[in-house]
């Protein structure tokens, strides 16, 4: 489905999107932010020879709400959910364990002719910076914006 954030993400990609074969799309505003009016949606898929017809179907067969109560209780288990208890038990990538780490004993010259930073004491321990060790939580998912041109 082509759905969320098509304007703002897909911008004239969209209807490329829509030539790829697209099954299903979400026309105006049904999400939290304001998307294309349908008439323009409803002109693009046209535009593209798609058949924008209202269905005799549409909405005659929703999915069940649960009003009634008889959807209450728990989600069902996924096998993922039957074989990893905690998250200690799931293997994961740990670069410092499965990578061969070997100190450089010479730093080559820069091309530029600057001095080298960070030479004294090649080879031996120094204590490590606490923002490059690894943490226990996993990584964020950060939206960088791209700067004006």
């Amino acid at each position: 489905r082509l759905c969320g954030g098509r304007v703002e993400n897909l911008g004239e990609l969209h209807a490329l999107a829509v030539k790829a074969g697209v099954n299903g799309v979400m026309m105006g505003n049904f999400l939290t932010t304001l998307g294309s009016e349908p008439e323009d949606d409803r002109a693009m898929f046209e535009a593209l020879g798609l058949n924008t017809a209202r269905q005799p179907d549409n909405g005659s067969n929703p999915r069940p709400d649960n009003r009634s109560g008889w959807l209450e209780g728990d989600a069902p288990d996924t096998p993922v959910d039957r074989l990893i208890d905690r998250r200690g038990e799931v293997p994961l990538w740990d670069p410092a364990k499965q990578l061969r780490h070997r100190r450089k004993s010479s730093v080559p010259a820069r091309p530029d002719g600057a001095p080298n930073r960070g030479l004294e004491g090649v080879g031996a321990p120094k204590d490590p910076d606490p923002d490059e060790t690894p943490t226990e939580e996993l990584p964020a998912i950060v939206l960088v914006e791209p700067e004006a041109a």
